[in-house]
């Protein structure tokens, strides 16, 4: 069984694709040994059942499938690995060892493997360990050394024992040498497969927080969590604009009140954050000492100019505030709007509202006792 792991990508290939037509696996992995300083297994070469039979399938595969994938990413180091697998039937030397369902959880490596097993149905995995790594047969069936010894003794474990012989023993000890990486490539090669874990866990994390109807492939969920995380911010800019707005008029109070005693109303705009597209906002904002029930004829009069104004695109937001002062009732009227592409005449627009403002304010002297 040794003889595989020095074989070139072709007769490797027809080795597997026998295995898996002499004792119909789910799929194989064929873990190469990294000695020292890595003491590791990384897959040398592997073969679903889907690959095998040519099934059609969609661009990304069955979910079994895509687990195989990230299974095969995985580095399994080996230096004290007292009965994890794959790793144990090459620590010890055991020629054939067999896991059923109720082991595999317990003895398995990586909760991408446990995950892999459940969602392809094994029943039973099948370990068999060499001097240059470990052969993994997974099988929807139990008690399969049995089996596989009593199926042919003469064919079936013949393909085990004896697998294509290279070309000569010179040119695949050399191609075998050229293939084991070095340090830094095999460095590079760890990290790499951590990277993916670790990206693999990032993406396990977001498919746990999004709407359990959201699609579960990747592009799906990058799509869906820049959808939630466009509106949050969106949300964070509003509920930060409106408490800015209540803690300014928390902190006026009576001071505000105070500052109106010679005046009848006051009219000012502020730029607010712009939109995510980059759209300017303006806050306009209206002061009124007064009779209450008169704002909403200042409110209508606004809204009216506003929506005729040149240059004021959409309004966005509208906000009244009340408060009572030991003189008279303050009225506060928040207006947030966007402004559209032109140049805005800040200084007209102000002089337009307060006209408004003025031919209904002075009313409320008159009503007054």
């Amino acid at each position: 069984m040794d003889t595989v792991f020095s074989l070139d990508e072709a007769p490797r290939a027809t080795f597997l694709r026998a295995i898996m037509q002499s004792f119909h696996p789910t799929y194989i992995c064929l873990w190469s040994y990294l000695p020292h300083p890595s003491h590791c297994l990384l897959n040398l070469d592997a073969l679903f059942r889907e690959d095998d039979a040519n099934q059609p399938s969609s661009s990304l595969g069955s979910f079994e499938r895509r687990l195989f994938d990230e299974y095969k990413q995985l580095v399994f180091n080996v230096e004290n690995n007292i009965s994890l697998v794959p790793g144990h039937a090459f620590n010890n030397n055991i020629l054939f060892l067999e896991l059923h369902q109720s082991l595999l959880h317990t003895h398995s490596s990586s909760q991408i493997q446990s995950h892999f097993y459940a969602a392809a149905g094994i029943q039973s995995v099948v370990f068999m360990g060499c001097s240059n790594g470990e052969i993994e047969l997974g099988f929807s069936e139990v008690n399969m050394v049995e089996k596989m010894r009593a199926t042919s003794p003469f064919t079936s474990m013949a393909v085990l024992k004896n697998p294509p012989p290279p070309t000569s023993w010179s040119s695949s000890s050399t191609n075998f040498l050229r293939r084991r990486p070095g340090s830094a490539q095999l460095l590079h090669m760890i990290a790499e497969r951590r990277r993916r874990e670790k990206l693999n866990g990032s993406f396990q994390a977001l498919r746990s927080l999004l709407h359990p109807g959201t699609k579960k492939d990747k592009l799906s969920v990058l799509a869906t969590t820049r959808e939630y995380l466009t509106k949050l911010r969106e949300q964070v800019s509003e509920l930060s604009h409106k408490n800015q707005m209540l803690l300014e008029a928390q902190s006026q109070g009576e001071e505000t009140a105070k500052s109106f005693v010679n005046e009848r109303f006051t009219v000012r705009v502020s730029h607010a954050p712009p939109s995510i597209n980059g759209t300017e906002i303006i806050d306009l904002e209206i002061t009124v000492r007064g009779e209450g029930s008169l704002m909403a004829d200042i409110v209508i009069r606004v809204l009216e100019f506003l929506k005729n104004a040149v240059n004021v695109g959409v309004i966005l937001s509208f906000h009244s505030i009340e408060q009572i002062s030991p003189s008279s009732l303050v009225s506060r009227l928040r207006f947030r709007f966007s402004l559209q592409d032109g140049e805005w005449d800040e200084s007209g627009f102000l002089e337009a509202v307060r006209r408004i403002v003025s031919d209904l304010a002075p009313t409320y002297n008159e009503k007054q006792p």
